[in-house]
């Protein structure tokens, strides 16, 4: 599908590099973390290249902090999380499902660093703001 929207509407498309992001998602669920990047890495270069493309952005560096994390790149996937979460309270706000779950995602890298006092205020700040609603 991805090679037919290419051929179709070009890789220049946004429609194409969804396509790709979404078969990325697929890599991560089969735990194929390598091609998850590769094709992150395109959609990434895409959407910088793009002005007012930030929440697409932030989706895809989402992704590949994830990616990161399952192949156990834990610095690499902090600073995918970390950018991510940054992208996400500058457009929307820290209430946001992609921020949270970039929180998320820094939480279990913190831990995996032996960073735990930084991953348990983490916590505490997110159980913190859960509890508000």
């Amino acid at each position: 599908a991805i090679s037919i929207i290419g051929l179709n509407l070009g890789e220049n498309n946004p429609q194409y590099v969804q396509a790709l992001t979404e078969n990325a998602k697929l890599h991560i669920r089969t735990q194929k973390f390598d091609q998850a990047l590769t094709l992150l890495g395109i959609a990434e270069d895409f959407w910088k290249s793009r002005s007012g493309t930030d929440g697409y952005l932030a989706s895809v560096l989402l992704l590949k902090g994830k990616a990161h994390y399952g192949l156990k790149n834990y610095t690499q996937a902090e600073m995918s999380f970390t950018k991510a979460q940054e992208l996400y309270a500058n457009i929307f706000s820290p209430k946001h499902p992609g921020y949270l779950d970039a929180e998320m995602g820094l939480i279990k890298v913190q831990t995996q660093l032996s960073k735990n006092k930084e991953a348990f205020d983490r916590l505490s700040a997110v159980l913190d703001q859960r509890l508000l609603y």
